[in-house]
């Protein structure tokens, strides 16, 4: 998995990144709008690749506070494979570590049963954004680095045959070798 600056950024991770952005953003849901800000350079950036392609991402940054971090841009080109799940839990743990005590997105309205299930509330109306109907989200994080869900996530995952797609093994993380090997197969 991809955690980097954006000055860290290969020119082909960014390609890569930037490809997906605009696969699933501008041609999948019709947004038009600029979708490469100036948030991008002082975002992290959470990508997970396969054979070169990345197939889930997000963007995660510093809010108003440091103790809050706003994860934004994410999606996954192949569903249903706990990618996204994947991608969320590593910002959640890069948030936790660089101090945030919350992580705050805007969902679209048909996404908030995932971030629900990943421990977020929604608060506020439904506002429109980039066109979409979205809603205001947040989830407090543990000062121990781990989000409230994270063992209720961990639960679920070997409950839900997650555990077969390579992320945990016993409750341990993989290496990244070890991933990345699956995520070739």
């Amino acid at each position: 998995m991809l955690v980097k600056p954006f000055s860290g950024l290969s020119t082909t991770e960014l390609y890569e990144i930037l490809k997906a952005r605009f696969i699933v953003f501008y041609s999948e849901q019709n947004c038009r709008y600029l979708d490469m800000d100036d948030i991008d350079y002082t975002a992290t950036h959470i990508a997970l690749f396969r054979q070169g392609q990345v197939i889930a991402y997000a963007r995660l940054f510093q809010g108003d506070s440091p103790e809050e971090w706003h994860l934004g841009r994410m999606l996954t080109i192949e569903r249903g494979r706990g990618f996204g799940r994947r991608i969320v839990t590593q910002a959640e743990e890069y948030a936790s570590s660089q101090g945030a005590k919350a992580v705050l997105l805007h969902a679209q309205t048909h996404a908030v049963p995932f971030y629900e299930k990943m421990g977020y509330t929604a608060y506020g109306p439904v506002f429109m954004e980039a066109d979409i109907p979205h809603v205001a989200m947040r989830k407090e994080l543990m000062n121990d680095g781990l989000s409230r869900s994270q063992g209720e996530l961990n639960d679920g995952m070997m409950n839900d045959g997650m555990m077969n797609d390579g992320m945990m093994n016993d409750g341990l993380r993989r290496s990244q070798g070890e991933l990345n090997d699956e995520m070739m197969k």
